[in-house]
């Protein structure tokens, strides 16, 4: 983990590395827990290492993933029709993923407004996410917090991590 400080310039990074991007599994605004004062944290997704311990396995594989939270389900079905590989079905009302036929595709995240299931890691540039993170700037100037990335690997694409630090 890493943890800067509160001073976040959009012209620390060069112009040429704004379209590089990288999937974000997600930001976590007011925490305490990642260093001084309040911070706000940038969960990246991707991490090589595959830890047994690690706190945040879903930001392991670097690409997205679909979340689903039975105890969110409203058991509404509009999830089953919209999967293009029927890789999911009903068990007593609650949605079931075939994780061998899902494609991660998103369709059934997009109809479900119990926010049940979620696609799980968005792609954001280093401009989108220091855009995230300026949101943040007064909170940070009154805590001394600041910014914490983690993940996955928040190093795991190195040149990233230096731009958007």
């Amino acid at each position: 983990m890493i943890s800067i400080d509160s001073k976040i310039k959009t012209d620390s990074y060069k112009a040429a590395d704004r379209s590089d991007s990288r999937l974000v599994l997600n930001i976590t605004r007011m925490t305490i827990h990642n260093g001084p004062g309040m911070r706000t944290l940038i969960l990246f997704k991707g991490c090589p290492l595959h830890c047994c311990w690690c706190s945040t396995p879903e930001s392991q594989k670097s690409e997205p993933e679909i979340g689903l939270y039975p105890a969110k389900c409203i058991q509404c079905g509009d999830c089953v029709p919209v999967c293009p590989v029927d890789a999911i079905h009903l068990v007593d009302g609650k949605p079931v993923i075939d994780r061998s036929l899902c494609n991660a595709c998103g369709k059934c995240a997009e109809v479900c407004n119990a926010k049940a299931i979620e696609v799980l890691g968005h792609r954001m540039t280093v401009a989108q996410l220091i855009a995230e993170v300026k949101k943040d700037d007064i909170i940070f100037k009154y805590s001394h917090g600041g910014v914490t990335i983690s993940g996955g690997e928040p190093l795991f694409k190195t040149d990233f991590a230096l731009n958007l630090l």
